[in-house]
């Protein structure tokens, strides 16, 4: 079967989307299904194009690890206010559109969220090339920015939500990252409950060490010292993740001075995160650039913490960050500030030490715990490897990720 994959974020890029997509497209080359893939220069998360590609209209080819992908221009890249969010989910769509056009003998199309136009973009193109499209979900727009007041009531709200019925109730099959949102669309948008596929984030060790590095060479860019109690932040810093309450952290906790914090990553939010730490003067908090996927499980194994951080808010009450489930992977104990579904499934499963999104006093609290209480660490550690085999790992969704893309039940 050959597929057209569209989907705004994709590697070289990092973050949750780029490593989902490369996950399906992984396990589809391995059953000997063609993917082709219409994706945006790449530039996420830091808002510049990566060394090697340039911004060209409409598009560019290349090979990327023995996939074909289209690399469409894009607008508005930095995303730092929503005139450019808006425009980067704009130039994308009419650029992927025209872009599928050279793209011939498709037999299915696929489009995923986020980008809340990215299911329209599936939908266009699947009536052009007169083939079915299947969508995966793993953001609920417009719900989502209502929740938030992004979206008012109103005309706009009511035309996004008509346009999310007609591309949900449209598409062949619907995966979602979590199960509630399975509920939200078959309820809401009367999408048969067998169209819908609980497809939640799971871990992929080949993506995760593809490129390993020796522990001291990750000890010397980081400067970790062995006898500190080193923690870790990896992932996006971005609004949704709230990471300015490390700041606080590091401030409540500089008197112990064996406790070092290492934030490694990028986002619209990471140069104000920044300037808080250095206006507070702190040295216990330090900031470096991300790193591709595969640098991931080296870095995580050298660390004695992992904190995944959500801001509170109402949309990440149904969130499970994907970076969870990695540390979990590798083994590592963590601290998660986190509510609602993600919080209550960590709990289920004591795969992590929970406290209350935003609530920085409780995370030191955690942290202090943690450190004098190494067998509770431990013991968290083993819990999340454990649930990852029995929940989250490739062995266990495979099955369901083939029967979502090749059809059956």
């Amino acid at each position: 079967m050959r597929l057209l994959f569209l989907t705004q974020f994709f590697p070289p890029e990092i973050g949750a989307s780029p490593r989902r997509m490369w996950e399906f497209v992984s396990i589809l080359k391995s059953r000997g299904h063609e993917v082709i893939v219409v994706a945006e220069v790449p530039n996420y998360p830091k808002g510049a194009v990566f060394p090697g590609y340039k911004n060209l209209f409409p598009f560019q080819r290349e090979i990327y690890d023995g996939v074909r992908v289209y690399r469409t221009y894009i607008a508005g890249m930095k995303r730092r206010n929503l005139i450019e969010r808006v425009a980067s989910y704009f130039s994308y769509m009419f650029c992927a559109v025209f872009t599928s056009l050279f793209i011939r003998e498709i037999d299915l199309i696929f489009a995923t969220t986020p980008s809340p136009f990215n299911g329209l973009v599936g939908k266009i193109v699947g009536v052009l090339k007169r083939k079915r499209y299947i969508l995966d979900v793993r953001d609920l727009w417009p719900e989502a920015a209502a929740l938030v007041g992004k979206l008012e009531s109103g005309m706009l709200l009511t035309t996004a939500l008509f346009l999310s019925r007609t591309i949900y109730q449209d598409a062949e099959r619907i995966s979602v990252a979590i199960p509630y949102f399975a509920d939200i669309i078959s309820s809401f948008y009367g999408v048969e409950r067998e169209r819908i596929y609980d497809i939640p984030n799971f871990v992929y060790p080949e993506a995760l060490g593809s490129r390993a590095i020796p522990e001291e060479e990750i000890r010397e860019r980081y400067g970790i010292k062995k006898e500190d109690f080193n923690i870790l932040y990896l992932g996006n810093i971005g609004i949704m993740q709230g990471v300015d309450i490390l700041v606080d952290v590091a401030e409540t906790i500089k008197q112990e001075k064996d406790i070092t914090i290492t934030v490694i990553g990028e986002g619209v939010e990471k140069e104000r995160v920044c300037s808080l730490a250095r206006k507070r003067s702190l040295d216990n908090i330090r900031f470096f650039d991300g790193v591709p996927q595969g640098e991931v499980m080296s870095i995580l194994r050298v660390f004695d913490l992992y904190l995944v951080i959500l801001a509170k808010n109402p949309v990440n009450e149904y969130a499970f960050p994907a970076k969870l489930v990695d540390a979990m992977f590798v083994g590592i104990p963590i601290v998660c500030a986190i509510d609602g579904y993600g919080r209550a499934l960590l709990q289920e499963h004591r795969a992590a030490y929970c406290v209350p999104a935003g609530d920085a006093e409780a995370m030191v609290e955690a942290i202090l715990f943690l450190k004098g209480s190494p067998s509770v660490r431990g013991e968290l550690a083993c819990s999340g490897q454990r649930f990852i085999r029995e929940h989250r790992s490739r062995d266990v969704l495979s099955g369901r990720i083939i029967r979502f893309f090749e059809g059956g039940s």
